[in-house]
């Protein structure tokens, strides 16, 4: 029996991602990194990058359970998400999604 080497199917384990500190207001996030966002006080918006690479990802995280109170909006920043260049809306409390750039 012939065993399958990854390499044979170019895969590559996946990138660890950068935790980054609590986030409270509107950012702009940077590929590779996870964030933890609080929007206890208010609703929050996140601006996925520019131009990212295939491959590039990003996670996000109901730091305090409250996306249901005050929801979390993914601005695709000019791309698409789910083939759509609407934003999209996080309201699950204790949510987390990570976003993987496949292409345009």
């Amino acid at each position: 029996m012939n065993s399958l080497q990854p390499s044979a199917f170019n895969l590559a384990p996946p990138p660890t991602l950068q935790w980054q500190p609590v986030r409270s207001a509107n950012f702009l996030a940077i590929s590779g990194r996870s964030y933890p966002v609080n929007t206890t006080s208010a609703a929050i918006t996140v601006t996925l990058p520019l131009n990212p690479n295939p491959g590039d990802q990003i996670t996000l995280t109901d730091y305090a359970g409250t996306w249901g109170t005050n929801n979390l909006t993914i601005n695709p920043n000019g791309g698409k998400i789910n083939g759509t260049t609407t934003n999209a809306t996080l309201s699950t409390n204790r949510g987390s999604v990570q976003r993987v750039y496949v292409d345009s």
